[in-house]
């Protein structure tokens, strides 16, 4: 499953939809920034994996279920929650905060404002659909 855009949902995301949240922290905690290999076939991994001796056989198993085959680095974003800090640090933006306090807020760097401020501004603008009325005008309301 590659992880093509932030859309996307990540191994970490479907681990923790899957098999919940304290299994996805440990996951990363292991696995963020190195490369990580789950077999598409639970019964092939075994007692010297790396996965299994960090959540152990059972839980292990069902990660090789949820995830099917993986080999691929696991970003470091989602170790550090970087998602979720950017849509506060978006919203935190819309407030009229400064780089300087969002990013003491958030924990970040200056620059990284200053980047997703960037990429903000060049995304297109999302056109806001009122409630209660369809997003096309051929579309039935729900």
């Amino acid at each position: 499953m590659p992880l093509a855009s932030e859309d996307d949902e990540s191994i970490a995301d479907l681990i923790r939809r899957e098999c919940g949240h304290e299994i996805a922290e440990k996951f990363l905690k292991a696995f963020a920034g190195v490369r990580c290999n789950i077999p598409s076939d639970p019964s092939r991994l075994t007692k010297h994996s790396r996965l299994v001796k960090l959540l152990g056989s059972e839980t292990a198993w069902e990660v090789a279920k949820a995830t099917g085959y993986v080999s691929e680095t696991i970003p470091l974003g989602d170790a550090k929650g970087s998602r979720v800090k950017k849509r506060r640090a978006e919203a935190l933006t819309r407030q009229g905060l400064s780089v300087r306090d969002i990013a003491l807020e958030l924990d970040l760097h200056e620059r990284t404002i200053f980047r997703w401020r960037s990429e903000w501004a060049k995304a297109p603008k999302k056109q806001a659909t009122p409630i209660g009325l369809p997003a096309h005008p051929l579309q039935k309301k729900a």
